[in-house]
């Protein structure tokens, strides 16, 4: 943006002359790392969990999605988001359905049916750049950090937009 007025250039960009570009994420001295920022207390269904009890989670935990384990292994991740759908795609039932009968019908499915088989994760060295690059490409709000195929946490949209406020980033 220029003050022609003044005849002085101004940046959004802080120091950095007009018409430099912003360095590409990566670029440079490595960044911060996904261990510095996962959340490691992380709660997980596994895939033979009803959906009235994924439901429940999700609701009771306020959080919108959970990774799915089968012991210690990461098989999937589950959403509000995939919840909904399964009730939008598959809910053949006539308006005015009970509560009973609804709560009958979330019974009878499992996280299996909806969950996302195949989540994109990282490790905890990645860089927090490729999630955020991911997280966007993909239209996800939420990736698993992982090491051979065991969860060590969870990283969020939520936490990579607080360490840009608090700087880290």
């Amino acid at each position: 943006m220029t003050d022609r007025a003044a005849g002085n250039a101004t940046t959004l960009d802080g120091d950095r002359p007009p018409g430099k570009r912003r360095p590409r994420p990566g670029a440079g001295p490595p960044g911060l790392r996904l261990k510095e920022l996962i959340s490691r207390k992380v709660v997980t269904v596994s895939p033979e969990a009803s959906l009235r009890e994924l439901a429940e989670i999700l609701e009771s935990e306020e959080i919108s999605g959970v990774p799915v384990l089968a012991g210690t292994r990461v098989v999937g991740v589950v959403s509000a988001t995939d919840l909904l759908r399964f009730e939008s795609e598959g809910s053949a039932e006539p308006a005015g359905l009970d509560e009973a009968r609804e709560r009958a019908g979330l019974e009878g499915h499992t996280v299996s049916e909806v969950m996302t088989r195949t989540p994109f994760t990282l490790t905890p060295d990645s860089e927090v750049h490729e999630a955020a690059e991911y997280m966007v490409r993909a239209g996800v709000h939420r990736l698993l950090v992982t090491r051979n195929l065991e969860l060590v946490g969870i990283v969020t949209a939520t936490d990579i937009l607080r360490a840009v406020a608090e700087r880290r980033l």
